[in-house]
């Protein structure tokens, strides 16, 4: 059971929304101008007990230590895991837990599949997404 809420990220409308016990943001802040937006407009929506729980590419296992560009014209922005993990807590978030975890998708999609063999024959880890669970700043 329920609610879910779907929102312009980068002009998030404030009116009426409440407060949540998790906030899912899932391979999106990758994609912004302005991921200080999102994450003001998540910790609005948080009350002491909330969870957030967000998830992007972990650049340094993607793509390899120091490279800061990516293959992908629609990221805008890949931190590696400190990177992130330091941004989150600049952002008012409490890091409870942040490691890398597989970039499967599901399905048997050819074009994935071939992907996911590439990176394998490479030696590049499957691992190359990482996932934060944090919690508001200054709870209580």
């Amino acid at each position: 059971e329920g609610r879910f809420v779907s929102a312009d990220l980068e002009r998030p409308d404030e009116t009426g929304l409440g407060k949540f016990d998790l906030l899912l943001c899932v391979d999106v802040i990758e994609h912004l101008l302005d991921p200080d937006i999102l994450l003001r407009f998540m910790r609005s929506h948080c009350h002491d007990d909330s969870y957030v729980l967000l998830s992007t590419i972990e650049r340094d296992v993607r793509r390899g230590k120091s490279n800061m560009k990516s293959t992908k014209a629609e990221h805008v922005r890949e931190w590696n895991l400190e990177e992130f993990g330091q941004y989150l807590s600049s952002q008012g978030f409490d890091v409870i837990e942040h490691k890398t975890a597989p970039a499967f998708k599901m399905g048997l999609w050819g074009p994935l599949i071939k992907d996911r063999w590439r990176l394998l024959r490479k030696g590049v880890s499957l691992n190359y997404n990482q996932v934060a669970v944090c919690r508001p700043s200054g709870r209580g």
